[in-house]
């Protein structure tokens, strides 16, 4: 067998284990004319994706581009697709913007501010409510005194005293617009405004709400309401098979008005969530969630029934397998919103990684606000928007918060016609707050990520540049970019950037997709360019000439080394066949080194000369023109 070894010292070729030499002799009047090789390389070309225009396989001389002006579907899309007016009209995650309000346009939203109360250790937070259209919301703290706080319009914490329920109850917090009833572990506590007074003896009352000139509780196993002075009334009691009062799992039941019904969500009850609805004759069962879903939350928006909680997601350890997720309600119909895409795990009954649900202009508020792991305090902690009109999902703000790994955290939203008041990560350790929206200043940090661009082809592309839009032409803004991954590290290409500049990546940028991160310090984003060329391939060609001439009895052909052919010509023709004929690519040695290819069969040419007349058993001579082609 002959090895790459033996190219040039003693063969000129070696294809598939066996050694050739060229043809010396050059006749200008046979095939193969006056060369012996013809060494040379394939035209470029693409895989055949696109093949319309100059996206041909055979033309090089232009440039990919892509753009994006409208981001007004939302967020959580990993993939750019150009064709697809959805996916033209997504991204992949945002802090601190609006992409709803004006379709085609990226604003900068106002901050949140951050409260955490003077002189207050929170334990916990009841719940928030407010009174009509005062711009007050009220805060119902677990603390050692049980304090009712309120927030002004600016942001303004007061205390104004222990209400007397004890600790309050999951959702036991609600106003008629006069008064605000708080139900705790030990009554039913009514606040004026100005004085507190006992609503109801009822201990551990549950949710409450208000509806139809009265009060209602839920305590998860029974529906009560409440008269003028405070008397309960059963309505009705969930009850097994045996006749036993059920009790929900988890977070309390939530009581929530829908119109002149009132609905009651069970985060956990026979089968799983269940939504219930109380029509003022009896309550009935509405839907019923995924029973690997625990609930939490539930909110009305636009008359669309939301319902949050948390699903068995995709974590190895059931501890740490359930990722927050959002259902909706309408006309019967029960649908996913939204998932979390992340890798980080809710923790399913004890409230941490529950998305809280609020509804503010018409828009459906909810917390994502989880820990890395159990035994972690770091995680995600923001407030996403979800716009109905649009479909539009991004996140509103991003918060500076570490919640307790042990603590069960209750969280609410008190929203007022002006503003919106979050109790957040109220367990014990640090990091608890209050987080009131809008606040006064622009948001800081406020950015958004494109999906990835890889302008529907996986080849590898050398980027060029990427070019940014604002409105006005307004500048100060940064581009940052990522290559190939949405979830690592963004590198800087340029800070306080101008409008309709193009800004050239570092030389040999390449990879096969690209996102871009643009931070806007203010600005509001029109459109975002990127410029890129494919990294085209090409692969070697090349046209032998072989010398199988003579036999080694009479008449030997010498190799580059002066010693004699060993291989009969005909053997030769036969491995030269057999390696044409290969299912798999051959190893091929000539004088510019060793690739890895095929022969190919319709351009390549065997000529017998002559044979041994005089000895018919003895091999001819030959010689063959073949083409080879690495792959």
């Amino acid at each position: 067998m002959a090895s790459a070894s033996d190219v040039p010292g003693r063969y000129d070729i070696v294809l598939d284990g066996h050694g050739y030499v060229l043809l010396d002799a050059l006749t200008p009047n046979i095939p193969f004319r006056t060369h012996r090789a013809i060494y040379t390389f394939s035209p470029t070309f693409l895989e055949r994706t696109n093949i319309q225009g100059s996206y041909g396989d055979n033309q090089q001389d232009f440039w990919m581009t892509l753009s994006q002006k409208d981001w007004s579907e939302g967020e959580g899309q990993a993939h750019f697709r150009s064709s697809d007016q959805d996916s033209a009209r997504k991204f992949w995650a945002s802090s601190a913007i609006d992409v709803a309000s004006i379709p085609g346009l990226v604003y900068n939203r106002v901050g949140v501010t951050q409260i955490t109360p003077a002189g207050v250790s929170y334990a916990g937070c009841g719940c928030g409510a407010k009174i009509g259209i005062d711009t007050h919301a009220y805060v119902s703290l677990d603390t050692a005194t049980h304090n009712l706080h309120t927030v002004d319009s600016t942001g303004t914490d007061t205390t104004v005293g222990a209400h007397g329920s004890g600790v309050p109850n999951q959702w036991g917090m609600c106003n008629d617009s006069v008064n605000v009833y708080i139900a705790g572990a030990t009554r039913i506590t009514k606040w004026t405004g100005a004085a507190f007074s006992s609503f109801s003896a009822t201990a551990n009352a549950g949710s409450l709400a208000y509806l139809n000139n009265a009060l209602y509780s839920c305590d998860g196993s029974t529906l009560n309401t409440y008269d003028g002075t405070g008397t309960k009334t059963t309505l009705f009691t969930w009850k097994d098979a045996t006749n036993t009062a059920l009790t929900a799992l988890g977070q309390a039941a939530k009581l929530v008005p829908f119109g002149g019904k009132l609905l009651i969500f069970f985060p956990y009850l026979y089968d799983g969530p269940e939504l219930w609805v109380y029509d003022g004759i009896a309550p009935s069962r509405l839907a019923v969630l995924p029973d690997s879903m625990y609930g939490f939350d539930c909110e009305v928006v636009d008359g669309i029934v939301f319902m949050s909680g948390t699903i068995y997601g995709r974590a190895a350890s059931s501890a740490e397998g359930h990722i927050p997720c959002i259902y909706y309600y309408a006309n019967g119909n029960i649908g996913e919103l939204w998932r979390d895409s992340a890798t980080t795990k809710g923790f399913g009954l004890n409230g941490k990684g529950n998305p809280t649900l609020g509804n503010f202009g018409g828009r459906l508020l909810w917390s994502v606000n989880y820990a890395a792991s159990i035994s972690s305090g770091s995680g995600v902690h923001n407030i996403r928007e979800y716009d109905p009109g649009t479909g539009a999902i991004s996140v509103v703000a991003s918060l500076t918060s570490n919640p307790s790994k042990t603590t069960t955290t209750v969280q609410r939203f008190s929203v007022t016609p002006s503003s919106v008041i979050a109790t957040i990560d109220l367990g014990s350790g640090t990091g608890d707050q209050l987080v009131f929206y809008p606040g006064s200043n622009t948001a800081t940090g406020a950015f958004i990520t494109s999906s990835l661009f890889d302008f529907d082809s996986a080849l590898t592309k050398t980027f060029r540049s990427a070019k940014v839009e604002t409105l006005g032409g307004s500048s100060g803004f940064d581009i940052y970019y990522a290559l190939n991954d949405l979830t690592g590290t963004y590198t800087l290409l340029q800070a306080s950037a101008t409008s309709g500049t193009e800004y050239t990546f570092p030389t040999n940028t390449q990879g096969r997709s690209i996102s871009l991160k643009i931070v806007l310090n203010g600005t509001t984003l029109q459109r975002y360019y990127v410029r890129s060329a494919p990294a085209l391939q090409s692969f070697r060609t090349r046209e032998y000439i072989l010398d199988m001439t003579g036999a080694p009895e009479d008449a030997p052909r010498l190799l580059r080394d002066g010693s004699p052919d060993p291989t009969l010509p005909h053997d030769a023709v036969a491995n030269l066949v057999a390696s044409a004929s290969s299912a798999t690519p051959i190893s091929i040695t000539d004088r510019l080194g060793t690739f890895t290819g095929i022969i190919e069969p319709d351009k390549s040419e065997i000529y017998e000369m002559h044979a041994q007349r005089e000895i018919l058993a003895k091999s001819g001579s030959y010689v063959a023109k073949i083409t080879v082609r690495e792959v």
